[in-house]
């Protein structure tokens, strides 16, 4: 895939071609080495980098012509700043370009190691192997065929880090995320993962396990599969976060970009996750692909037995969108301004708040939240502000700016719990581990117990007397119960965490909140009357 995910090459027996996404006809196709190890990797949008039939080169497709040419050589690494481009032969040592314009910078020499061959390389390539350069091209991590790890000093190759000089394991994957270097081995006595420090030469975590483990990384995170779970290190503070679970099955391959997950289950089914690690589609293929790979707005697979790529492509529904926020932002409930420009996520401990671009603007902690009693998100006029009520009988009302505006000192509240909502017709008791009970607001009759699933935490009075009532799970999970004049339960809304207006808001706990119209049956009707009288309208 090219950085952005707008092209991808395709490398075949034996040429490489480019393609735009979701065009079938190639924007290029070159000559590449008779082998099955040859490579095609993107320095930019519009330059690509090969193991070319006469030696490396670097094309620009915007230009349509070969801007410079290097040695022989199939197998190409490149930095993470895409600067510097590392190639491999079937000599013994690797050769170090300028990607800018293939000067020669360096060499690397191997003493005569041996790396990791195919029994007919022309045919296949198994992939067993890293050859990998760090962020700026100064370290190149290789594994050999006698089990050997290393990481080179590319500006001085005596300089060597020896992480096997040999060893029984067969199969590695890995490579750098700022500085540390990720990898993990295979072999017949089980699989290992280690995370080097390249700065200070020890090793900065360690797991074995008799699962396969499937490591990849990018410039600001390590990635690793194993058994049934991938997981995201962060190349800072190597803070893990799960991006994908599945349950009873295996990752077999994976690929991420941005917000979504791409992975391919044992069975060859792809599962698609959001970066709240919340599963989506299902892809069954009906057999296991040998690529897959998400794209700008989509995702690609293919394997080696067709020749087609099978494109998907993203139906994000963008126009739905509110707000966008950092998933790792923990929240009990979601909630927007009244004049729409701000989104605040809280829950006992603190708070934040985000503008309509995706920024956080605000972060606050909350103090003795283990003494808090209550939080309510008020809008008053154009006004909005969280209301915190402690124990003691402190309450605060905290703005979006993250200001306090407010101080007061109130009776401590009733421990019992016991929360009351009124509406124009009825007045609503929620205790704790009761169902919530419905009274009549005139007479003071009981009229109806409520769900009990979840404890209730709003209820908002809508047009011709329905009620939407808001509810949260010993979870966490919220959701919202719709109910007629009569209390009728007309439509459950799973993720509902917000009312306004005729808005319902949505909380996916993915790092995106969504709306949608609350619309009456006469307004449904004549938006649907609207539609037939269209041309082809049906």
């Amino acid at each position: 895939m090219s950085p952005q995910g707008t092209r991808y090459a395709v490398v075949y027996a034996y040429e490489a071609a480019v393609y735009d996404m979701g065009e079938n006809k190639p924007l290029v196709t070159r000559k590449v080495q008779e082998s099955a190890l040859s490579d095609c990797l993107f320095l930019d949008e519009d330059t690509i980098v090969y193991a070319g039939e006469g030696g490396v080169e670097a094309y620009s497709l915007l230009e349509g012509k070969v801007i410079w040419t290097g040695g022989e050589a199939a197998e190409l690494a490149l930095s993470g700043d895409r600067k510097v481009v590392a190639a491999a032969g079937r000599r013994e040592g690797a050769v170090l370009y300028r990607a800018l314009d293939g000067k020669r910078i360096g060499e690397c020499h191997f003493q005569g190691r041996k790396r990791h061959k195919a029994v007919n390389d022309v045919y296949t390539d198994p992939g067993d192997f890293i050859f990998a350069l760090d962020q700026t091209g100064e370290m190149l991590a290789v594994s050999f065929a006698d089990g050997g790890l290393s990481v080179f000093d590319v500006n001085d190759t005596e300089n060597e880090l020896i992480l096997y000089e040999k060893s029984d394991y067969e199969v590695f994957s890995g490579g750098f995320s700022g500085g540390l270097f990720a990898y993990a081995a295979q072999g017949q006595g089980g699989h290992f993962f280690g995370i080097l420090d390249t700065k200070e030469k020890e090793m900065a975590g360690t797991f074995e396990s008799r699962d396969e483990i499937l490591v990849r990384t990018d410039t600001d995170a390590i990635y690793v599969a194993n058994a049934n779970l991938l997981s995201r290190f962060d190349a800072e503070t190597l803070k893990e976060t799960e991006l994908a679970y599945l349950g009873g099955n295996t990752v077999l391959d994976f690929d991420v970009r941005k917000d979504f997950t791409m992975v391919e289950r044992e069975d060859g089914a792809l599962c698609f996750y959001d970066r709240g690690a919340n599963p989506g589609d299902v892809i069954t293929c009906g057999r296991k692909s040998d690529f897959v790979k998400l794209t700008q707005g989509g995702a690609l697979f293919a394997d080696r037995e067709e020749p087609q790529i099978h494109i998907m492509r993203l139906e994000d529904h963008k126009d739905t969108q509110l707000f966008s926020y950092d998933p790792s932002d923990s929240h009990a409930e979601a909630r927007v301004s009244a004049d729409e420009k701000t989104l605040m996520l809280f829950d006992y401990k603190g708070f934040c708040t985000y503008n309509r671009q995706g920024k956080r603007i605000v972060q606050c902690s909350l103090p003795q939240p283990d003494q808090i009693y209550d939080q309510q998100y008020r809008r008053r006029g154009r006004e909005s502000y969280l209301e915190v009520y402690w124990y003691d009988g402190t309450v605060r009302c905290y703005g979006v700016d993250g200001k306090v505006i407010s101080e007061e000192q109130k009776a401590p509240p009733d421990k019992k719990l016991e929360e009351e909502f009124v509406t124009g017709r009825y007045r609503i008791v929620s205790k704790l581990h009761e169902p919530p009970k419905v009274y009549d607001k005139k007479s003071g009759r009981f009229q109806k117990e409520l769900e009990q699933d979840g404890g209730l935490t709003y209820v908002t009075q809508l047009a011709d007397g329905f009620l939407m009532t808001e509810y949260t799970t010993t979870e966490l999970e919220r959701y919202g119960i719709l109910l007629d004049g009569q209390l009728n339960e007309v439509a459950r809304l799973p993720y509902l965490c917000d009312i306004y207006g005729d808005t319902a808001v949505f909380d996916y706990q993915n790092g995106s909140v969504r709306s949608c119209g609350i619309y009456s049956l006469e307004e449904l009707t004549a938006l649907g009357r609207s539609f037939e009288a269209e041309p082809g309208g049906r």
